[in-house]
């Protein structure tokens, strides 16, 4: 009877000891685990830092845009201003303020002077008006850049709330 205790007993501690190997076994299963959820949470909160930081950036360069546009609007409504005096002056004085300037010439030299002025003046016109319509071209693009980049921090910050919950 002690004799089958001791086979009873040992089969046990083979059963036990067995235990031990499968639980130690499971254990390092689970360890690796753990290091591998611990090495994802790393990358994902250091992509999420990505993120944070690249939606920093683009706030600052939609605050930078939006002065910008700011300042062309400003420089499209004073050439506007410009522009219209300067239209109002050449629809009330007509031709005859050109022909006027040309019979006033003293001399041919004179003559030539005031003919280089006319032509200055209406190129420096040509060159304003192709100015104005840069800008108007301008604040088009910055509008459409700026909607753009209103789209792409939404956009960054939903992956943002994502990583976040992910994490």
């Amino acid at each position: 009877e002690a004799q089958k205790d001791k086979e009873e007993a040992s089969k046990n501690a083979d059963r036990v000891e067995e235990n031990i190997g499968d639980l130690n076994k499971e254990r390092a299963g689970l360890q690796t685990y753990l290091d591998q959820l611990n090495s994802e949470l790393l990358q994902t909160s250091g992509e999420l830092a990505g993120i944070e930081d690249l939606i920093s950036q683009k706030e600052t360069a939609l605050v930078e845009m939006q002065e910008e546009l700011e300042t062309a609007k400003e420089k499209e409504a004073d050439q506007y201003i410009a522009m219209k005096k300067r239209i109002k002056f050449m629809y009330e004085k007509g031709d005859s303020a050109y022909m006027e300037l040309f019979f006033h010439a003293q001399s041919f030299a004179d003559f030539l002077n005031k003919t280089e002025y006319v032509e200055k003046m209406s190129q420096y016109d040509r060159d304003m008006l192709e100015e104005y319509m840069n800008i108007q071209e301008t604040i088009r693009i910055n509008e459409q850049s700026i909607v753009d980049e209103r789209v792409a921090l939404g956009a960054l910050q939903e992956q943002a709330l994502e990583k976040q919950s992910e994490v």
